[in-house]
């Protein structure tokens, strides 16, 4: 009883978010209700920049030690949310979609925003292939490297401009690359740490309940063998 109470409870919390997110963004966008700042941030490139780092700390935990777990259906789901984003990228540089946001921004902007994403992607990934990577998929970490390295190069020697490398120093590096690294070898292994103990603490003490149910039962006493052996007397005919 308790438990349903606890989930109704929280069930109503996370509506009553969702219900004044809501009116606000409403009010921000068509109510014109400024104090919001929602109008200056109309773009899809905004609420990624305020959405996605609070998503990835919200459900990487939970991801890393469960993901392997995930139905199929929902593989499935999120595998076609990845592919239509992916769709969105291209037709808003190649329509100039100007509410996406994207046009303007070029390869060092996105890899502002999702390094850390990857980053986390490459914890798992690591977590799950260390102990038994095959030549295939070295192969493939390696191409990864060799690609980066082309568009540094590229970036840098050959002017792509697309890559928005230049004007940027080893000290602008730093600063894109030294978070993600250090959260994803420090962070996330101490958050998945303390989310795999308190998962194993609720089932070792789910366990102990049941025994002692299980227990109780086999405790409880049976009706004396004498009260066992009386029958019933026979029917009157």
């Amino acid at each position: 009883m308790g438990a349903r109470l606890s989930s109704r409870r929280w069930q109503l919390s996370i509506a009553a978010g969702l219900t004044v997110f809501i009116v606000t963004l409403v009010g921000g966008y068509s109510g014109k209700w400024h104090w919001t700042g929602y109008s200056g941030n109309d773009t899809v490139w905004d609420w990624l920049q305020l959405l996605l780092l609070p998503v990835i700390l919200a459900t990487a935990p939970v991801w890393l030690t469960k993901g392997s777990g995930m139905r199929r259906d929902r593989q499935i789901a999120l595998a076609v949310l990845v592919a239509g984003f992916v769709v969105l990228v291209i037709v808003g540089y190649a329509v100039n979609l100007h509410w996406t946001g994207f046009p303007g921004n070029k390869l060092w902007d996105w890899f502002g925003l999702i390094f850390l994403p990857l980053s986390l992607a490459a914890v798992r990934a690591w977590r799950k292939l260390h102990s038994e990577i095959t030549p295939m998929q070295l192969a493939g970490i390696i191409g990864v490297l060799i690609a980066f390295g082309l568009l540094i190069a590229g970036g840098y020697a050959l002017h792509w401009r697309w890559t928005g490398f230049q004007g940027n120093t080893l000290w602008d590096w730093l600063q894109l690359l030294l978070a993600p690294v250090l959260f994803g070898l420090l962070v996330v292994p101490a958050a998945v740490s303390w989310v795999s103990e308190e998962i194993k603490e609720h089932e070792e003490k789910h366990e102990e309940k049941v025994l002692e149910r299980e227990e109780g039962r086999e405790a409880e006493p049976g009706p004396p063998d004498d009260v066992r052996g009386l029958r019933s007397p026979p029917a009157v005919q």
